[in-house]
């Protein structure tokens, strides 16, 4: 059970919610101080940056005026990931290096042998993503309450990589399908104090957009396969033609993928309820490539130091065009009786997949 339940101080009876940005001080500062100090601890010290850096981030986003707070610390995330180190990453180191004594580093059966830890990282993966999810919403509370995750991180696991083989069988064509069905399966799972979270949306809506860009993809590979083909097994006639019209496509295909995934983000949010609440997010795809255009050149010539800066740059655009209808009763939302772990979400660390 949680030692902190301080009761939310709003009178009983729903009212409007707001949602508002108030930028953090010294994030410049912030990423300098989390750069020294990670090269005079040799990496160690990343952890508790990382933690500082959450804190700053988390209290920028004011809901109806008050800030979020995020309890998690920099000894969570360093114990997360060495127990991750020590039961998963270093088997996993042990077995390559058997597997290349056993069979040699050319040798096809090389490729059978690796074949269960190629699974057991797709599956891990998807527990990586729910438990990375999960930790965060533990560590998050506004007025007193926190959020929490029900449901199990294994199972997740499963749908995430079945539904992974089948986008693969279907050369890519399901992957809307599946991208709803994850995004239904954490939401849904998601809790603020003991109200839920709900997504209700199918993947119908999203085949529009996105077929125009699994088709600039079907062009460019289908196109640099017939350049590769007729460049070491003849000299077919159309291979400049094939070679220009798969580098077209598949530089088309980049906004072509943005646009989709800003449908998508927007799309999601619109079927989002909590409670009486609704969402609606209004990204664009030129500001969304802006925006990732500026924050790569920022993270390329800062040699990674300004990471802080560009994490406050994609928290503040989000948060920034999500707007929040309806009314809620805060008073009425019970913290949640579940109980907190006691170590970080390592597995997300070895994996790389969290963004903040």
């Amino acid at each position: 059970m949680d030692t902190v339940s301080t009761p939310a101080r709003d009178r009983p009876g729903p009212a409007p919610v707001s949602l508002s940005w108030r930028e953090p001080p010294g994030m410049i500062g912030l990423s300098l101080i989390n750069f020294l100090l990670g090269l005079i601890t040799f990496g160690i010290y990343y952890f508790w940056g990382k933690t500082e850096v959450r804190r700053r981030l988390w209290n920028a986003v004011r809901v109806n005026g008050d800030p979020l707070e995020y309890t998690g610390t920099g000894k969570e995330l360093l114990l997360g990931f060495l127990l991750v180190f020590l039961l998963l990453v270093l088997p996993a180191t042990l077995y390559v290096v058997a597997g290349v004594i056993l069979f040699g580093p050319q040798s096809p059966l090389l490729d059978l042998f690796m074949l269960p830890l190629y699974v057991a990282g797709a599956y891990l993966f998807g527990v990586a993503v729910f438990r990375a999810r999960r930790y965060r919403l533990r560590r998050t509370r506004w007025r007193g309450i926190r959020g929490t995750m029900e449901g199990s991180p294994w199972r997740f696991g499963w749908t995430w990589l079945i539904t992974a083989v089948i986008a693969l069988l279907s050369l890519g064509l399901a992957t809307p399908w599946r991208n709803v069905k994850l995004a239904r399966r954490l939401t849904n799972a998601s809790r603020f104090g003991t109200r839920r979270f709900t997504l209700a949306a199918t993947a119908g809506p999203l085949y529009g957009p996105f077929l125009p860009f699994w088709l600039s993809v079907a062009i460019a590979l289908v196109g640099f396969g017939y350049a590769i083909y007729s460049l070491f097994l003849g000299d077919g006639p159309l291979t400049a033609t094939a070679t220009a019209t798969a580098l077209i496509a598949g530089l088309l295909s980049i906004p072509l993928f943005v646009r989709y995934k800003v449908r998508e983000m927007n799309y999601l949010a619109a079927h989002t309820t909590f409670g009486d609440v609704r969402f609606t997010l209004s990204a664009r795809t030129g500001g969304l490539i802006g925006l990732y255009v500026g924050n790569w050149l920022i993270y390329a010539l800062s040699f990674a130091i300004l990471t802080p800066l560009v994490q406050t740059r994609l928290m503040r655009y989000f948060v920034t065009r999500l707007s929040v209808n309806g009314t809620l009763d805060a008073a009425a939302i019970r913290p949640p009786a579940d109980r907190l772990e006691k170590t970080g979400e390592g597995l997300a660390e070895s994996f790389d997949i969290d963004a903040f």
